[in-house]
């Protein structure tokens, strides 16, 4: 009976520690795009990476505001710092936690589009969530062919697709 009234009031508590890291996570990921809107980009990519820190730590990771700042960190690296393979990592992993995540207006580009994309294209996600074909012949497979991963965040799931 005590171990019942325990878990019944720590679940709240719960509830409201992740209620308030969402909500931290938030605002980093607000005053990160601010920055951004200002074109301070360092400042920028570090709010969002510290948003990334807090969500890891308050185990949170696979939270949709979680693929927000992963998708504002793609737009920071790529149109703040032109780096398109950072900035596609990001969306991948955006991409793999919400599969209908949009650019927001502010911040589209036919660029930014086309990587957001690609980036739905190689995690396997659509827009709409929907059965996802491979795009290769079974039959013309021999041995294992996949795309190579060179780096990866520690501790963050990553989805690939391999044909046997």
């Amino acid at each position: 009976m005590v171990c019942a009234v325990v878990g019944a009031l720590a679940a709240p508590a719960v509830a409201r520690a992740d209620s308030r890291a969402v909500k931290a996570i938030e605002r980093k990921n607000r005053e990160a795009m601010e920055n951004y809107d200002l074109l301070d980009y360092e400042a920028a990519k570090k709010g969002l990476t510290e948003a990334l820190a807090l969500a890891k730590r308050s185990k949170l990771d696979r939270h949709k505001v979680v693929a927000q700042t992963h998708m504002f960190l793609g737009i920071v690296e790529f149109s703040g710092f032109g780096d398109r393979d950072a900035a596609l990592v990001q969306f991948i992993d955006a991409v793999s936690i919400d599969p209908t995540i949009e650019i927001p207006t502010a911040y589209r580009s036919q660029e930014v589009d086309a990587l957001l994309a690609e980036a739905r294209a190689q995690s396997g996600g659509t827009r709409g969530g929907g059965d996802v074909r491979p795009a290769v012949d079974c039959g013309s497979v021999s041995g294992m062919q996949h795309d190579l991963v060179d780096e990866a965040d520690a501790g963050v799931d990553r989805q690939i697709t391999a044909h046997v």
